[in-house]
């Protein structure tokens, strides 16, 4: 079996080697071309074939060059860069590579192409530390009309290495004017998304952070009665917020009927819900709890 199967990675390497050859000598535009990436297409859905073509820098190049200049075959190399990203095996071979990298980096700083941004999603939540750039930082933050740029927005603000950059651009006056613009629903589930991984690092004791005009917009946004995710968002954020004295103050003396009104629409939502009001009976705030800690047992 071993034998077999150590043949059939040699007959895929050597099919990789004749592609190879076919795309780099082809017209991006021909038919030689589009299906020489068909094929390619095709080993990149099984799970040793992906790794192969993910440790094949030649390939990846031209995968990423036809993502970049946006001709030829750019759905179906778009198509090839999600699949790699959902094998765990090929994803970290990519990430280790430094051309690979690097080039994927200079696409996000130059492009506004929304397929891409869903594909990089998946690269980002892997490893969200290699993103936290200032000019990817602002590239995400020029494309948040599109939510795809948003959701890559807040896996990135989920990551430590991100925090002076955000702080530093107060990144929740961009999130809020989002939140106060957009009429979508997915768009405000990653903006919320975004403050909420924001706020794990972020004083709200700033005079500057606009927490009043938050907690009425999360309070809203957590009556939906559709979007799942966007009520647990909505919840997750608020139960961060109060762990700060001031904002657990005003849930106390204004919130508090709202929050036993919220109609949850899953059961973990029910369950954050409740774990909220639990929190808001205690009168005296908790100097050691930890905002952090608690949202990574929720997630």
């Amino acid at each position: 079996m071993k034998n077999k199967l150590f043949a059939y990675r040699g007959m895929e390497a050597g099919i990789l080697r004749k592609l190879c050859q076919l795309i780099h000598k082809s017209c991006p535009n021909s038919k030689t071309f589009s299906l020489a990436l068909n094929i390619l297409n095709l080993i990149a859905k099984n799970f040793f074939g992906s790794q192969l073509i993910a440790a094949n820098d030649e390939l990846m190049e031209k995968v990423l060059d036809i993502v970049n200049a946006r001709v030829g075959s750019e759905d179906t190399c778009m198509e090839i860069l999600q699949t790699l990203s959902e094998n765990p095996s090929a994803l970290k071979i990519l990430l280790q590579s430094n051309n690979f990298t690097v080039e994927l980096q200079n696409i996000i700083v130059s492009t506004s192409n929304e397929k891409f941004f869903s594909v990089l999603s998946n690269f980002i939540a892997s490893k969200p530390e290699m993103f936290a750039k200032l000019d990817i930082l602002n590239s995400l933050i020029n494309n948040t009309s599109k939510s795809k740029a948003l959701k890559c927005l807040a896996l990135i603000l989920d990551c430590d290495d991100c925090k002076h950059h955000a702080i530093e651009m107060k990144i929740e006056n961009i999130l809020l004017r989002i939140l106060i613009e957009t009429s979508d629903d997915k768009t405000k589930t990653y903006a919320i998304m975004a403050f909420r991984n924001y706020l794990t690092y972020r004083n709200i004791y700033d005079d500057e952070f606009p927490w009043k005009r938050l907690l009425m917009i999360l309070m809203g946004n957590a009556y939906t009665k559709i979007n799942e995710l966007l009520q647990e968002s909505c919840i997750q954020t608020i139960r961060i917020m109060s762990d700060a004295a001031i904002v657990k103050k005003r849930l106390r003396k204004i919130h508090m009927t709202k929050i036993r009104n919220i109609p949850p629409l899953t059961e973990n939502s029910r369950s954050m819900k409740a774990d909220l009001l639990e929190w808001l009976k205690y009168k005296n705030y908790k100097n050691n709890s930890s905002s952090e800690k608690y949202l990574k047992l929720l997630i």
